[in-house]
């Protein structure tokens, strides 16, 4: 009897630590379970996030694909010293258009904040085709206005006239 109460325990203690040993592997699987759920959750959150940003720079790469031209268009109307040549050409091009004579004459840039940039300039013609250089003016593409200006006939018996303008470049950027 003493040999099947010692089997009996010694069943018992084999029982006890069977399950010990399954019951630590149960709570260390359910931990290493655990782990890897939140490492995935993790992950997916990451990938998420990384999802949202691409589809973002997405929107943004169309919208600026979208604004090109318009960005362009900024570019253009803004004025620096590397673009006062186009304002120049482009002032030469409307007194083509006009029928004018175009002159330039003396560019003031900015170079404080407080300064404002503007441009002299003569042109000679007769009176439409000043009239005209005018009003095509006033369709140009940069943001400006006449400062001044100052109209007289070349000669008197003459139909030419001669207007010495002072432009104000609103856009000029130092």
């Amino acid at each position: 009897m003493f040999n099947v109460k010692k089997t009996w325990i010694s069943s018992l203690a084999v029982l006890l630590v069977v399950f010990a040993v399954l019951l630590f592997g149960a709570v260390f699987l359910y931990a290493k379970i655990r782990h890897v759920s939140a490492e995935i959750r993790n992950a997916r959150e990451q990938i998420y996030i990384a999802e949202k940003k691409q589809q973002e720079f997405a929107n943004a790469r169309r919208s600026l694909l979208e604004y090109q031209k318009e960005i362009a268009t900024l570019d253009f109307v803004f004025i620096g010293e590397d673009t006062f040549v186009q304002l120049i050409r482009s002032f030469e091009g409307t007194a083509r258009a006009a029928g004018v004579s175009f002159k330039a004459q003396n560019a003031q840039l900015p170079l404080t904040d407080s300064e404002e940039a503007s441009f002299s300039f003569e042109i000679k013609g007769d009176f439409s085709s000043v009239a005209k250089f005018f009003a095509l003016l006033d369709q140009s593409p940069y943001a400006g206005m006449v400062d001044r200006t100052v109209i007289q006939r070349v000669d008197p018996k003459s139909k030419t006239i001669q207007a010495n303008i002072t432009y104000l470049i609103f856009n000029y950027l130092r």
